[in-house]
């Protein structure tokens, strides 16, 4: 009985060694999710990026109903952004593919927003005291189109209802019904702030200023 009893003992022993530990399931998605307010938002946006919704009517449709916001975005790549040696590097706007837009000879730069954006707010200000300054200098010609009031806000004339012809730009263009989008003489653009995350308004003043310089020298030549 011993032998029979001990080769028991054995089996149960060894049964229990291989035995396979439980799998304790992935934390990463609730992390994800805690850190961003939205979870379909996570799941598109790349590390320490946030995005809010904000509801709009359309004026031209059929096109999206919503404009939500992003932050900071970056340009696909280096090469991509950089003309000529001696034009500056585009950290955040990648091209469009587009030929230049002019007024007057002039490239026009436009921001498209909706009142009570926060991250528009964070970057309006700016964009609206560097662009004032170019064109004070003759160098372009600059829209701040706000879809909440229909507004330009670099316009001394109070307007209403955005212009079809501005607003399909922005609808037919990579936004997807995001703001903040800037759409740079037609040919560099980009969805979101650059620097809104690190809350780096001068660095943001560096990069408007770096790509109305760089779509001046390109539209002008």
């Amino acid at each position: 009985m011993r032998p029979i009893l001990l080769a028991a003992i054995l089996i149960l022993a060894m049964g229990c060694l291989s035995t396979s530990d439980p799998i304790i399931p992935s934390t990463t998605t609730t992390t994800l999710a805690a850190l961003c307010p939205d979870p379909v938002d996570c799941t598109v946006a790349e590390p320490d990026k946030t995005a809010t919704t904000l509801p709009l009517t359309d004026p031209i449709p059929p096109v999206p109903t919503t404009i939500g916001s992003v932050p900071d975005q970056t340009a696909p790549s280096p090469t991509s952004t950089l003309p000529s040696p001696a034009l500056p590097y585009l950290e955040t706007f990648g091209p469009t593919g587009n030929t230049p837009c002019l007024a007057d000879g002039l490239p026009i730069v436009r921001m498209y927003v909706k009142n009570g954006c926060e991250h528009c707010e964070w970057a309006g200000a700016t964009f609206d005291r560097v662009a004032a300054e170019y064109v004070a200098k003759g160098k372009l010609r600059a829209h701040h189109w706000d879809f909440g009031t229909g507004d330009d806000k670099l316009s001394e004339v109070v307007e209403t209802e955005v212009p079809k012809a501005e607003a399909r730009l922005f609808y037919d263009s990579e936004a997807k019904g995001t703001v903040p989008y800037y759409l740079i003489g037609c040919i560099y653009s980009r969805v979101g702030n650059g620097y809104y995350i690190r809350d780096r308004i001068d660095l943001e003043e560096q990069e408007f200023r770096k790509a109305f310089d760089t779509v001046i020298a390109q539209s002008t030549h």
